[in-house]
C-alpha cells in the first residue's frame, strides 16, 4: 500500500487537512504505547542522525543533543496539534545538505519551506515521483553511512568497539530501530562493565 500525497483543489481542501487531535482516547492502553514507541524511536533516530551528521560535517562542528530533542519535541506538539505526523531528523536530507554544500540550518529551513510549497502546488506531479529513484538515493546514502572503511575503522578500535557495533547493525536489519539500537545499547554496556573489570583501577592514598 503507497501513501499519495493529497491534491487540493482549493483553499477550503487545503483548511480540511489540519484537525485537532480527538482527545477521547488519550487513556487508551494502545494509544499510549504508541505514542512512548513514538517518541523513543524518533528521539532514537535524531540521536543517530545527529552522531552521522557531525561525522560528515566538513568543519567537524558538535551538535548539542538536548537542543536538538526540545526543538523535536516542540515541533511534534504543533504538529500534532494540526493534525500532521510526528517528525524527526532524517539522515537521507541531512546528509544531502551536507554534500550539496550547506554551512547553517538555513538550508534546513528552505529545505522545509520548499517541500511545503511543492506539496501545496505541485502534488500530482509529486505522486508521479517512481518510488525506485528514492530507493536509489536511500541506497546510495546507506552506503556512505555504512561503507567498508568505517567496519575496518570499528575494527582497529577493539573488541570492546567491534562487537557492539556489529551486533547493533545486525539487530537493526533483522528487528527493526529501536528494537536494535535497545540490543545495541545493552550490549554497549555490557562491554564497557566487562573492560572495566578486566582492567581494574586502584587509588593508592
Amino acid at each position: 500500500h503507497l501513501v499519495k500525497i493529497p491534491v487540493f483543489n482549493d483553499f477550503n481542501a487545503i483548511k480540511s487537512a489540519f484537525v485537532f487531535p480527538d482527545f477521547s482516547a488519550i487513556t487508551n492502553k494502545a494509544v499510549i504505547i504508541t505514542a512512548f514507541t513514538i517518541a523513543a524511536v524518533a528521539s532514537i533516530e535524531t540521536l543517530l542522525c545527529v552522531e552521522a551528521v557531525d561525522k560528515l560535517d566538513p568543519s567537524k562542528r558538535t551538535t548539542s543533543a538536548n537542543r536538538e530533542l526540545k526543538a523535536q519535541g516542540i515541533g511534534n506538539i504543533i504538529s500534532g496539534l494540526i493534525g500532521g505526523l510526528p517528525i524527526t531528523s532524517v539522515i537521507v536530507r541531512s546528509s544531502a545538505n551536507v554534500n550539496a554544500g550547506a554551512r547553517s540550518k538555513a538550508s534546513t529551513i528552505f529545505h522545509g519551506i520548499l517541500l511545503l510549497v511543492c506539496t501545496l502546488a505541485i502534488p500530482a506531479l509529486l505522486n508521479k515521483v517512481p518510488l525506485a529513484a528514492l530507493a536509489a538515493v536511500l541506497i546510495a546514502t546507506g552506503y556512505k553511512l555504512a561503507k567498508p572503511t568505517i567496519f575496518i575503522e570499528m575494527f582497529r578500535k577493539g573488541k570492546y568497539q567491534w562487537v557492539p557495533f556489529i551486533v547493533t547493525v545486525v539487530a537493526i536489519v533483522l528487528t527493526d530501530l529501536l528494537k536494535g539500537v535497545g540490543i545495541g545499547m545493552a550490549v554497549s554496556a555490557l562491554a564497557i562493565l566487562w573492560g572495566n573489570l578486566r582492567a581494574p583501577y586502584f587509588f593508592h592514598q
